[in-house]
């Protein structure tokens, strides 16, 4: 049996020559200069991680807002075509809209997960998005400023400026993405550093998460709005091709 040894008094003599009592070695607590820059280094960079990160969970509120517009155009679909009460060129382009927004949402979904894994195709995926909704912010603010008499955009101007608020706050997203120290958060250097550093983890405070959701969620709705627009445009342009062929 192992004897025990009580602990040292005021009295005992100090042997200043005697080995050190703890342990040296891999199960030392005392972290190496490599832990201690790569510590550095990520809470210097944390803010962009956990920015990136948010970034990706919008494209979730974004796929969920698609599958909802899936679901109104089943309940189009078989409540109003039964009773006639829409076109019958509009018929296919709802087929068409519920087979294409489910793709959109899976696309919502993989990009959301590659921007949270901090994946280098997600970044540029994600700048190549928001230029092209930057694009049709524009465009319908421009739109709206030239197109009518000065009464009509007098009625216009809450919807100018509710679409220049979210191009805004759809370009900030933009810029953020391609600034150098976001890139530095999507190097396989700092995924090394992650590695190193798993009792770290990036924390986004419930306002700002609150900010996001509402602002992809009507960024989701207008750009799926202009989807169904386009899917309807291009159904009724083939359907007008179709009865000129059978005249």
């Amino acid at each position: 049996m192992p004897a025990s040894f009580p602990p040292p008094t005021s009295q005992d003599p100090v042997n200043p020559y005697a080995a050190p009592t703890s342990e040296i070695g891999e199960s030392s607590s005392v972290p190496d200069a490599l832990s201690i820059e790569a510590e550095a280094i990520r809470r210097a960079h944390i803010g962009p991680e956990a920015t990136t990160r948010l970034v990706g969970e919008l494209h979730f509120v974004a796929a969920f807002v698609g599958m909802v517009f899936v679901v109104g155009l089943i309940f189009t679909l078989y409540a109003d075509s039964s009773h006639g009460r829409i076109p019958p060129w509009e018929v296919p382009a709802l087929y068409a809209g519920i087979v294409v927004f489910p793709l959109i949402s899976g696309f919502h979904v993989a990009l959301g997960i590659g921007l949270r894994n901090l994946g280098p195709w997600a970044r540029w995926t994600e700048v190549a998005l928001t230029s092209l909704l930057m694009l049709i912010f524009v465009a319908i603010v421009t739109a709206a400023l030239y197109n009518g008499s000065s009464n009509a955009l007098n009625e216009r101007w809450p919807s100018v400026i509710a679409n220049l608020v979210l191009g805004i706050a759809v370009g900030i997203v933009f810029f953020f993405l391609i600034s150098k120290k976001c890139g530095a958060v999507f190097s396989p250097d700092y995924r090394e550093i992650i590695a190193r550093t798993s009792n770290i983890r990036p924390k986004t405070r419930l306002s700002m998460k609150l900010i996001g959701f509402t602002f992809t969620f009507l960024v989701a709705l207008i750009s799926s709005g202009v989807v169904l627009a386009l899917i309807m445009l291009v159904t009724r342009y083939l359907w007008g091709i179709r009865d000129l062929d059978q005249l």
